[in-house]
This record gives structure tokens, C-alpha cells and sequence, in this order.
């Protein structure tokens, strides 16, 4: 029983390390930024289907120039040019967001920038960047947050063990077509 229970327990960890990896691509963040967000988040009371959804909208935003961001003054784009991280975006909205009055000027504007959950999302946005900060702090803390090479292994290891799994239900279909002809008469 023992022995299984740490079995469930190291496959649990497993998949939360490839379910870490493929948020980051979905979200367009690092995968040692997921676990503070995700925290902060969910400390707001936004599970992960909210969260994913809501860095989706803010991305599409950003790229096509969401003109909330503009007002609010919001920085997406590097000196160089480049387009910052999704993690510093958060970060400066949260700044300002921290500064607004609560009301419906600031649920309507969470909601044209980060969707359906924007509300949801305003009390962890309320509290500011250097809140964010201090849950990617305790993440580390909490060892939740997780590399990009364990991610990556973790994603390949299930991914190694869905084809196991695939291939052993191919060679039982094969044996079961071999003795059909038996089993029949």
C-alpha cells in the first residue's frame, strides 16, 4: 500500500511538471513563472482553466495592440523591441491596478483585458506587482516551481508512457485477432 501511495504520489508530481511545461507554451511564460502565477491565483480564487484563459486573452491583446493596455500605459515591448514577458505584463497591470478605484470602470476593464475571469482575477491584480513577486518567491519556497528541463522530461516521460500503453493494447488486439477464429468455434 506504502509503495503505492508513493507511486501515485511521484506520478502526481509528474503530471503537474508536464501540465507546468504545457501551460507555459499555452500562456506564452516561462515554466519557472507558471507556479507563482498560478499560486497567486489560485490564492485569488482562480483555478488553472481561469488562469489559462485569461493569460490566452491577454496575449491575443497584446499582439493586436488592446487599447486598454495603451491607456493604462502599459509597456509590452522591450527597448529592443521585443515583446516582453507575459509574467512583466501581469506585473505592470497589477501596478496599476493596485492604483484604480474599485467599481465597474475596473471589472469592465479586466474583463476587455483578460476575458470571462478578468473580475475574478482583480483582487490578486488589486494587491500589485510586488505581490506577484512574493508568490513567485513563496512557489520557490514551497519547491512548486518547476524548471524548464524537469518540465520538458516530465512531458517526454508520459508522453514515452502513453505510447507503452498504446502499444500494449496493440499487441492485444493483434493476440485477440490471432484467436478469434478459435474462440468462435
Amino acid at each position: 500500500l506504502s509503495a503505492h501511495a508513493i507511486s501515485d504520489w511521484i506520478q502526481r508530481a509528474i503530471d503537474a511538471a508536464d501540465e507546468t511545461n504545457k501551460l507555459a507554451q499555452k500562456i506564452g511564460i516561462s515554466t519557472t513563472e507558471v507556479a507563482g502565477m498560478q499560486l497567486a491565483f489560485k490564492q485569488g480564487g482562480v483555478e488553472a482553466e481561469g488562469f489559462q484563459k485569461a493569460m490566452s486573452k491577454l496575449s491575443v491583446g497584446v499582439l493586436d495592440g488592446n487599447k486598454a493596455l495603451v491607456a493604462m500605459g502599459i509597456q509590452t515591448r522591450g527597448a529592443d523591441g521585443s515583446l516582453m514577458s507575459t509574467r512583466e505584463i501581469v506585473g505592470q497591470i497589477a501596478d496599476k491596478f493596485a492604483s484604480y478605484e474599485d467599481g465597474v470602470a475596473k471589472t469592465v476593464l479586466a474583463i476587455e483585458l483578460f476575458g470571462k475571469s478578468g473580475a475574478d482575477l482583480i483582487p490578486v491584480l488589486n494587491a500589485g506587482g510586488e505581490s506577484l513577486d512574493e508568490y513567485d518567491k513563496i512557489a520557490k519556497r514551497l519547491g512548486l516551481t518547476i524548471s524548464s528541463e524537469t518540465a520538458a522530461a516530465a512531458e517526454k516521460f508520459n508522453d514515452m508512457m502513453e505510447l507503452v500503453g498504446l502499444g500494449s493494447r496493440g499487441i492485444a488486439t493483434q493476440i485477440a485477432a490471432q484467436l478469434l477464429p478459435t474462440l468462435q468455434n
